[in-house]
């Protein structure tokens, strides 16, 4: 069975890295861009599974490229997890109108990326989709 591919979309250096490490080193297959425009770009040339999207970027910001990725055939089906610095209630369920599956606060541990990973996965098989 191939891994899951995961795409990592964060401008700041080293919480890319983080991401992108932690996610590879649980035996996912991970990309990693920096900005929302690149997200759109990447998911209409490749499909991806799960979309771990920050909000806050330059460029795109991932409240915009979430939009457009749920308004695109064939992109429109990946888990997107919203990742934020910013946990005000307002914050999560403006990233949930614009199409978010989930919510991650930052700074997150390792471990609750990859158990709030795994159970959303695990949710989604369970239904079928």
């Amino acid at each position: 069975m191939q891994a899951m591919h995961v795409l990592v979309v964060e401008d700041e250096p080293n919480n890319r890295e983080i991401a992108v490490i932690s996610l590879a080193s649980a035996g996912y297959r991970v990309t990693a861009c920096a900005n929302g425009a690149e997200a759109v770009e990447r998911c209409a040339a490749d499909r991806y599974d799960v979309v771990l999207m920050d909000l806050a970027m330059p460029v795109m910001n991932g409240l915009e490229a979430t939009r457009r990725l749920r308004a695109t055939p064939g992109t429109c089906d990946a888990l997107i997890m919203a990742v934020s610095g910013c946990t005000e209630p307002h914050e999560r369920q403006s990233g949930l109108e614009a199409g978010c599956d989930l919510f991650l606060a930052k700074p997150y541990r390792r471990k609750t990326l990859l158990n709030l990973l795994a159970e959303a996965l695990g949710r989604r098989a369970l239904a079928g989709t």
